[in-house]
């Protein structure tokens, strides 16, 4: 059995496990009132809509394990209230500067993606737990961040004190 919600694909099999096929809708703004979005372990793709920034209710967001690709959206940044921000996707690019804004976020992963660049100083000071495993291509001088290094492999996790 199969519904749309948005224009994504959505099927229920027996144990109701949801299967999201296809890209972000950017009609996923007019759900302004959604305070979880969960859609991790699914088929997404495509990019993530700068429309996504429209849901400022919006405090968790997973969209780990999907087949996400593109730059991390800007519009990010205009989810105050956000608590956690997960990606482990094909994501490629810098991580926006913006990001620094979400002075809400308790733990962000952006492991196992294709970043590239800068690691944003802002970044550093925003959470308790950050994730950057398998960004080969990140580099910066946060403190409490390992050195870049050219290995796919290094560990690149800062977790606070408290």
């Amino acid at each position: 059995m199969g519904i749309t919600i948005c224009n994504l694909s959505i099927k229920l099999n027996k144990k109701e496990i949801v299967s999201l096929v296809g890209p972000i809708p950017s009609s996923v703004s007019n759900v302004t009132n959604i305070a979880s979005l969960y859609p991790q372990i699914n088929k997404l793709n495509g990019s993530i809509p700068q429309e996504i920034g429209r849901l400022r209710n919006l405090v968790a967001l997973d969209l780990s394990y999907n087949r996400l690709v593109g730059p991390i959206s800007s519009s990010v940044s205009y989810l105050t209230n956000l608590a956690s921000l997960l990606q482990t996707n094909n994501l490629s690019g810098p991580i926006p500067q913006e990001i620094g804004r979400l002075t809400n976020l308790v733990a962000l992963d952006l492991s196992f993606n294709r970043l590239s660049g800068h690691i944003p100083y802002s970044l550093g000071q925003l959470t308790k737990s950050v994730s950057l495993y398998h960004n080969k291509d990140l580099c910066g001088s946060i403190q409490g961040f390992l050195p870049c290094a050219s290995s796919p492999t290094v560990n690149r996790e800062r977790k606070s004190k408290g």
